[in-house]
This record gives structure tokens, C-alpha cells and sequence, in this order.
């Protein structure tokens, strides 16, 4: 299993090597070993911008991160509300980074707002107040600790998610989808800001409770994505007749006639299958698929957690041209292989073998 990295920012050395050794001790008990945990500290608010700045640079994100918020003892210049600026900066690098405060002064008055502000806005998960490693509280680091590693292992898909949406981001901001700057621009900052949208729908998905409403978005969201990126500068001239030609191999891969009609007009599905008469483009034609279904119920297709996942992979196989080269997904196989009545499971199992 991959190690777990965790993040301690704590100024006091007291209370810093207290969550520490408590995070040792309940490692120990809940997977039998130390060597589960990769367990790094900071002692002051410079060293821990420090570290999570070079976990940015380094494309390693920090699984949970306890962050103190009174940063005055560490005599590099921490400030009372330090903790706030590392928060921010750690839900920026990874929003997936389950961020934790470590303190017994957020709810003082002249930091309860803004702590508040954070939690309202999903940054932090929980408070671990400082008082119970204060009054040696084991029982209650453990039912903590208990809760956090369980949704920690339970959303480890998430990570494959977040990694394939990083490397999305990083193929869109190299194209220039258009000659107009501003319009390239535009998509570029849609397509950005949809995965950054379906992220936040899918880490919260448990506290909305409507996951049926939430994968319809998801996938019309990725669906978004997917013809945006196969637009490019096209008129629909070109869209046309390309997807004309590209129609004849699209066809076969799907065990269609080779006379398969696309519609008389411009579409989502003539937009994408212009884009490329490559093997992978099967899976944008799912992606299609999906997304007329999910606007469109049809009494022979149910949507499905799998259709979501698959909707990321077909993603990022697309801004990869095709390549499996740098796209997770073994969290993502591992998660489905338990969506046991799911129906998406066939597409998204041939999925998983084009990618091996």
C-alpha cells in the first residue's frame, strides 16, 4: 500500500510531538506496523510553506495535513492567524488534501471567523482541538484518528482522480483552442474550472446525499469538457466532413455499420468524433453516450458511479492523445471492482485494458 503522507505544522514542540506519537501509536494499532504513515513536521510557519511549496513542485500532495492556526512561538515571524494563509495554500496545491486544524484557540474571537469561513468553505474537515493531547486524551485521538483514516481509505480513488485531472489541466494549457486568444483562453479556463467543479462534487458527494442528481452534473461536466477539447479552431465545415471520414473506423469499433449516421446537423457527437479515427475514440462516443442518457433518461440505461469514473479516464485519455502513458487508475479499478449491480462496469472494465 502506498504510504499515507501526513503533514504536522504545529510551533510548540509539546503539543506537536504529542499528535505525532499519537499518530504513531494508533498506525501501529490499525495497521500493525510504522511504516503505513510518512509523517513530516514543521515547527514554524515558514518551514511548513516551506514543505508543502516543495510538495507543489514535486507533485506529491500531502494526504492529511494538521495545521495549527497560532503561529507566534516560532520566532521566525508566524503571526496569530498563520495558520490560515497554510490552509489556503495546501487546498491549493491539492483540494483533496484532508486538512485538519490542530488548536485550542479557534474559537477565541478574534480567530473563530475566520476558522469558520474555512469550514464553511470545505477547506478544513474538522477541528482536533489542542486541549485533549493537552489532557492526554488517547480514546479520543483514536475515535478521531478512527474516523479519518476510514474516509481516507474509502476515498483513495480520489487521488487517481485528482492526479488524471492535473494531467488534463496540464495538457489543455498548451493548446491554443482557437486564434482568437481570448476565446482560447476562455476554454481553456472552462475546461479548468469544470474539473476543478466535478472534484468538489465528487469529494462531498456522501454530505450532498443525491448521487444520482450529482453524476448526471459530473458527467455533463466531463461531457462539457470532452467537446470543448475536440472543437479546437474547427468551423462546421470541417466537423462535417471529418467526422464523416472518421465515422467509418468509430463505427467499426463499436460493432456499427459503416454507413452509421451521425445526424444531418452539427452535434456533440459529430463534434467529437471529428476530433480523432484512433481506437480511443470508442470512448468519447460513451462519453456521448452517457451524457444524452443522463438528459434524456432511457428505460435501458441507469446511470451509474461507473459511468462517472469512466467519464475521467475517457478525459484523460483524450488530452493524451490517445496514450496510457502517466493516467492512474488503480485506486479507480480497485473502487470498481465493488460496483458489483453497477451496469457501467462492462464499458468501464474495456476501459481498464486499453489503459494496461
Amino acid at each position: 500500500m502506498k504510504k499515507i503522507r501526513i503533514l504536522v505544522a504545529e510551533d510548540f514542540i509539546d503539543a506537536r510531538e504529542s499528535i505525532v506519537n499519537a499518530l504513531k501509536k494508533y498506525e501501529l494499532k490499525r495497521y500493525e506496523n510504522n511504516e503505513s504513515f510518512k509523517i513530516e513536521e514543521a515547527e514554524s510557519f515558514i518551514q511548513a510553506k516551506q514543505i508543502l511549496t516543495e510538495s507543489e513542485k514535486n507533485k506529491e500532495p500531502f494526504d492529511v495535513f494538521f495545521c495549527d492556526l497560532d503561529f507566534t512561538e516560532d520566532e521566525e515571524g508566524g503571526e496569530r492567524d498563520s495558520g490560515f494563509e497554510l490552509i489556503r495554500l495546501a487546498f491549493k496545491i491539492c483540494s483533496i488534501t484532508n486538512i485538519y486544524t490542530y488548536s485550542s484557540q479557534f474559537n477565541k474571537p478574534d480567530l473563530y471567523g475566520g476558522h469558520e469561513e474555512l469550514v464553511s468553505k470545505g477547506f478544513v474537515i474538522k477541528t482536533f482541538d489542542k486541549s485533549h493531547s493537552e489532557g492526554g486524551d488517547p480514546d479520543w485521538f483514536n475515535k478521531n484518528f478512527a474516523q479519518l483514516f476510514t474516509k481516507l481509505e474509502k476515498e483513495r480513488y480520489l487521488n487517481e482522480i485528482w492526479a488524471n485531472h492535473e494531467l488534463i489541466k496540464e495538457k489543455v494549457r498548451r493548446i491554443n483552442f482557437s486564434s482568437d486568444i481570448k476565446t482560447s483562453k476562455f476554454t481553456t479556463y472552462e475546461i479548468i474550472d469544470n474539473l476543478n467543479t466535478i472534484l468538489y462534487l465528487m469529494r462531498n458527494r456522501d454530505k450532498l446525499q443525491a448521487d444520482k442528481v450529482i453524476y448526471k452534473l459530473i458527467i455533463q461536466l466531463y461531457h462539457r469538457c470532452l467537446e470543448s477539447f475536440c472543437l479546437r479552431d474547427k468551423d462546421d465545415s470541417q466537423i462535417m466532413s471529418e467526422s464523416e471520414k472518421n465515422k467509418v473506423g468509430l463505427a467499426k469499433s463499436l460493432g456499427k455499420k459503416s454507413d452509421w449516421k451521425l445526424g444531418d446537423k452539427v452535434n456533440a457527437l459529430r463534434t467529437i468524433a471529428a476530433h480523432t479515427d484512433k481506437n480511443y475514440s470508442k470512448f468519447g462516443y460513451k462519453v456521448n453516450f452517457y451524457r444524452n442518457n443522463s438528459v434524456h433518461p432511457a428505460d435501458d440505461f441507469a446511470v451509474g458511479f461507473c459511468n462517472v469514473l469512466f467519464c475521467n479516464l475517457a478525459l484523460a485519455v483524450y488530452a493524451n492523445d490517445g496514450s496510457a502513458s502517466g493516467i492512474s487508475f488503480e485506486e479507480i479499478r480497485s473502487i470498481a471492482s465493488k460496483q458489483k449491480n453497477d451496469k457501467g462496469i462492462k464499458d468501464l472494465e474495456e476501459l481498464f485494458n486499453y489503459l494496461k
